[in-house]
Parts: C-alpha cells; structure tokens; sequence
C-alpha cells in the first residue's frame, strides 16, 4: 500500500511542473516582455464575461463586431451544431466590447498565465461545477448522449509559435467530472501493481476541438448558441442552475517573447472598475433582471 501511495503522489508532484502558476493581476495593463531564456513560452490573458442568460445583445448585436470565419466553415458548422460560437476580434476591440471586459461587473475576474508552447496544455474553467449535466454530442451526422455528475466544463489549450510572431491556440472542449460507477483504483503501466486515481476523470471531446492563429494582441472570442440547448457549449457558457441565472463569453488573447508593445487599450484600476457607464443596451437588461427578482 506505502508503494502505491508514494507511485501514485510522486506522479502527481511531476505532473505539475510543466507550467507556470497562474497569478491574478490587472489584465489590459500593457504587456511586459519576457526574459531572454522564456522564448517558448506565451502569456495568455483571460476575460470571462458574465451577463444575464439569454441578454438580446450578448447574443445578438455583439457579433457583429466579431469575425466568426475564423475558423472553416465546415468547423464552424459542426461547432454550431454542438452549441458552440467561435470568432475573433482585432488588436483594438469597439468600445461596445471593452465594456464587457472591463467593467468588475461582468468579467469579475480577469487573470493571465503562462504556458510553454506545444506541450501539454492547460484547462481553462468555465464555471463552477454543475450537480449534472446531460447533453448530446453531434458528429458526422449521429448524435450521442452523455449525462455525467458533479461536472465542471472546461477548454484545453495549447499554444504553439507560428511565424510572424503569431500564437496558434488549439482549444479542445472538456468536462471534469465525479466518475461515478467508476473504480478508483487503476492498473499501473508494467502491470505489477494497482494505483489510486487521485485526479477526477475527465472526457475531452477532441473532435469538436479547433485551432485559431492570433497576432499579438488580437482576441479570440468564444461563446455559446442560446439557441441550442442540449449541447455541449450551451451547458458550458449558459447556467440557469445558478442562483442568477447567467450567461458567460469567453475573451483570450496571446502575447509572444519580448511583446513589449502598446496595444491603445485602457487601464484598468486596481478594482477592476471603469469611469464609463455600460452600453445601453446592457443597461436595459440589467433593469429588466432587477425588475424581476425579489
């Protein structure tokens, strides 16, 4: 039992030197260059934006400021069909979206990382955990259930340095969940023994991954169809199982080695709080959500 406890923890300690911690800080302030010797690595600015679910313009209006042929048609289709929407944004956002990003109240909590380029990748949460959650998985014109328990869905991603100083970003749909009815005990590798499964299982859905080439500084926005319950990316992005029902888009954007550049965006106060008011079309579904709660 002592050697498989102590297999199972050093396995563990391995597992999580391959990426630096994350570390909140304010994420419009200008990027930073890196060390000489961190040539591999790219900085990954996180913005997940919440508003009430279903908001008019979250789902609507907001994109037409997004380019959604970031990814082939043929993807793009399939991503749709599966609950999913996915565009990109330029290095200097309209207003209507730096709203969204920088207001405390609807991205709560803006944070930045680090990854070394082409390994394993890091999960990127996109909520809290659901008690359940059951969807169907559409591929290649066949549908599947899943229904799993205590499930958190995530994105994989992995950064990989292309030329011209852009980042490609591969993204790959997952959800972490309690493995119910499964044994907690797996064989190890030279069959000489058993290990404790320390870590929840995971189900990574690599078919409805994408990839996406971002210059310094663009955005990659991803979201969910409202119109498509029952999907994966409906059950990632939208929760009505919270106690406010909310609606949540995801903002990523990359910066290379040595990214010491302006990128004319505002700062953002330490509180996260912006002087600007929210677009008014915000403002009225804010009203409305108030109007209608006790």
């Amino acid at each position: 039992m002592c050697r498989v406890l102590v297999l199972a923890l050093t396995a563990g300690l391995l597992g999580c030197t391959g990426e630096r911690a994350s570390r909140p800080v304010s994420w419009m302030e200008r990027l930073r260059p890196f060390q000489a010797d961190d040539k591999d690595v790219v900085q990954i600015d996180v913005a997940l934006v919440e508003i009430p679910a279903g908001d008019h313009f979250f789902n609507g209006g907001l994109w037409q400021f997004v380019d959604e042929q970031v990814v082939p048609l043929e993807k793009k289709a399939q991503l749709e069909d599966n609950g999913f929407r996915v565009g990109q944004v330029g290095s200097k956002p309209p207003q209507e979206l730096l709203e969204l990003i920088t207001q405390k109240r609807t991205c709560p909590a803006p944070r930045r990382f680090e990854l070394h380029a082409g390994r394993s990748g890091r999960p990127l949460e996109l909520g809290p955990p659901r008690a359940k959650t059951s969807f169907q998985v559409y591929q290649d014109e066949q549908s599947s259930a899943v229904e799993l328990e205590q499930a958190t869905c995530s994105l994989l991603l992995v950064p990989t340095l292309g030329e011209d100083g852009r980042t490609k970003l591969t993204c790959t749909p997952q959800v972490r969940h309690s493995g119910k009815g499964l044994m907690p005990w797996r064989p190890l590798a030279d069959r000489s023994g058993w290990a404790l499964q320390l870590q929840q299982p995971t189900e990574a859905y690599a078919a409805l991954g994408w990839e996406v080439s971002l210059a310094p500084g663009e955005f990659l926005v991803v979201g969910a169809r409202f119109d498509r319950p029952g999907t994966l990316g409906h059950e990632a992005f939208v929760r009505t199982d919270e106690p406010a029902p909310v609606q949540r888009l995801l903002f990523l954007r990359t910066a290379r080695p040595g990214a010491a550049f302006d990128l004319g965006l505002p700062s953002v106060a330490s509180d996260n709080t912006s002087s600007r008011p929210p677009p008014l079309a915000l403002q009225a579904s804010w009203s409305s959500v108030r109007g209608a709660c006790p």
